[in-house]
């Protein structure tokens, strides 16, 4: 079974060149064992087809909280999280 999900907050969106994809960068927290870097987050880039979530696409700024399921996809030796359905809170 391939699946994935994650809620967090919007670092960053953005849309790809030539494509009707974008990144999201979503920041999701980080265990409590995991936190002595200082940082209590994690940046995870996930791709999201502008068109098919173009409702969701709108109201999605930089510190919205967001909720997405999804799959993980090798492509080109790079393990990247693909979103399947996108929840803007």
């Amino acid at each position: 079974m391939n699946f994935v999900a994650i809620i967090g907050i919007v670092d960053e969106v953005t849309k790809l060149q030539k494509s009707t994809n974008a990144i999201v960068n979503v920041k999701v927290e980080k265990t409590e064992a995991n936190t002595q870097d200082g940082d209590w987050c994690d940046l995870v880039p996930v791709l999201i087809n502008c068109e098919k979530f173009a409702t969701e696409m709108k109201p999605m700024n930089s510190g919205q909280i967001i909720g997405i399921k999804g799959r993980m996809n090798s492509a080109q030796n790079k393990l990247r999280l693909i979103g399947e359905r996108v929840q803007v809170f």
